[in-house]
């Protein structure tokens, strides 16, 4: 979001605590207007409270060759109380100042162009999306694209939601009139265009265009080699990336409904980026579907057929859609999550990643024992006799058998056997013989958990 906004801005008003100093945030800050080659003015805040240090503060911009002009440097900067509202009018003619230097003018009289800064659906409103005018003008009427959405304005919003006829240069506006279920992504370029014919082409161009590149990165992935791993890495890195690509694959699949677009897209790269993973197998979350604006019945839908959580950031779900998803259109109820702050939403995705790696069986885990040799009894078939370390095992109870972190089953204790005589329960320090429903694979050294609910 730091990157996005420094690429559609002419100046970067940098904004530093004085009695916090430089954060993890301002560092991300200053390396987006480098990288996107824009002047910084350092907006030193909060120099009313009592441990307030611009002094200290400058010192540490310093190291990022932020240099302030008292002390030598050409970096504008201005010491502000947002709270006390001092020191305002000086920031603001360091901008007018910069904004003269670099001769920053745009043409009002021309077909209007800009950013999406942002996009939310609004009851009343449909797609709203917030959007920075950079040259032109943008009026009541004009019909226009941005990404593989297009639209024609409805109603011009400004910062006090009032409605104006027209934006021009520099303007902030949200924009009313995109079409039925279109959101722009935010950072797509808006541009007015002659007509609905060319504006329509035009999206869908850039639709199909898209799906064409997602076609050949899916291929890229698919088409890359084991020998392609080798070739690229040292033979350490290689064989750690030859591992990881062997371990079974497994998918947390999820849909995302957010407020606005800027939250979904900092939600589904979060998710997208988590992995959870141990000697045998790999689990990623899967976005199955992400929009803004309240859950409906679509998205519990989807959810339904892929088993999937539906994830509500700061949104919430339509009747019907909360109806669907308790009465289980698939067979299971669709579970709807409601978050606030993206850190619940990771924290309870991270359980989540951890169950899919390891599933535990219903119930609690009572005992645990270790098998020691395998052997075949008539009808029985093979029985596994065993050693109960802790616990106890309890016949007809939820087992799951592991080899190291591997799962090799998960069912039911079939029988369970003190020496020739069969028994429902037996506690640690006894050995027993165990055979399971349906499985027949034991092997020494193999752990059984039992399970009783």
């Amino acid at each position: 979001m730091r990157q996005r906004g420094a690429n559609i801005t002419d100046i970067v008003i940098l904004v530093v605590a004085a009695d916090d100093g430089v954060k993890d945030q301002t560092r991300d800050s200053i390396a987006c207007a480098r990288q996107a080659g824009v002047p910084i003015i350092v907006a030193i805040n909060k120099i009313d409270k009592p441990e307030a240090d611009v002094e200290r503060v400058q010192n540490e911009l310093f190291s990022f060759e932020l240099v302030s002009e008292n002390l030598g440097g050409d970096t504008l900067m201005a010491p502000v109380s947002a709270l006390e509202k001092t020191g305002l009018d000086g920031l603001l003619d360091k901008v007018l100042l910069q904004a003269e230097i670099l001769e920053l003018k745009a043409n009002p009289e021309r077909d209007a162009t800009g950013v999406v800064v942002e996009a939310s659906v609004q009851k009343g409103l449909g797609t709203v999306a917030t959007t920075l005018v950079q040259r032109g003008t943008l009026r009541i009427g004009d019909i226009f694209v941005a990404g593989e959405a297009w639209g024609k304005v409805r109603a011009l919003l400004n910062d006090k939601g009032e409605r104006i006829e027209e934006a021009g240069p520099s303007t902030p506006v949200q924009v009313v009139g995109w079409g039925k279920e279109m959101i722009p992504m935010a950072g797509d370029a808006l541009a007015v265009c002659e007509s609905e014919q060319l504006a329509r082409k035009i999206a869908e161009s850039r639709a199909y265009l898209g799906m064409k590149r997602l076609d050949a990165g899916n291929e890229d992935i698919r088409s890359a080699s084991i020998a392609e791993l080798f070739g690229k890495r040292g033979d350490k890195d290689a064989a750690a990336a030859l591992a990881s690509a062997l371990k079974e694959k497994r998918t947390l699949p999820v849909v995302v409904k957010a407020d606005v677009q800027g939250s979904l897209e900092a939600l589904t790269t979060a998710l997208e980026g988590m992995v959870a993973e141990d000697d045998v197998a790999q689990v990623k979350v899967k976005v199955l579907a992400g929009g803004v604006g309240e859950v409906t019945r679509n998205d519990v839908a989807v959810a339904s057929v892929a088993n999937a959580k539906v994830i509500a950031f700061s949104v919430g779900a339509n009747f019907q859609a909360t109806e669907d998803a308790r009465v289980a259109l698939g067979g299971k109820p669709v579970e709807i999550g409601y978050y606030g702050v993206i850190y619940e939403v990771l924290e309870e995705l991270e359980a989540k990643m951890a169950d899919v790696l390891s599933p535990t069986p219903d119930g609690e885990l009572v005992g645990s024992a270790e098998v020691q040799t395998i052997f075949e009894i008539g009808k029985l078939g093979k029985v596994a006799g065993c050693m109960i370390k802790d616990g106890y095992m309890k016949k007809g109870a939820n087992v799951r058998v592991m080899k190291g972190d591997a799962i090799m089953y998960d069912g039911k204790l079939k029988t369970l056997r003190h020496f020739k005589e069969d028994v429902a329960q037996l506690d640690a320090g006894n050995e027993c013989g165990m055979s399971f429903i349906d499985w027949e694979e034991m092997q020494d050294g193999m752990v059984v958990e039992c399970y009783v609910e």
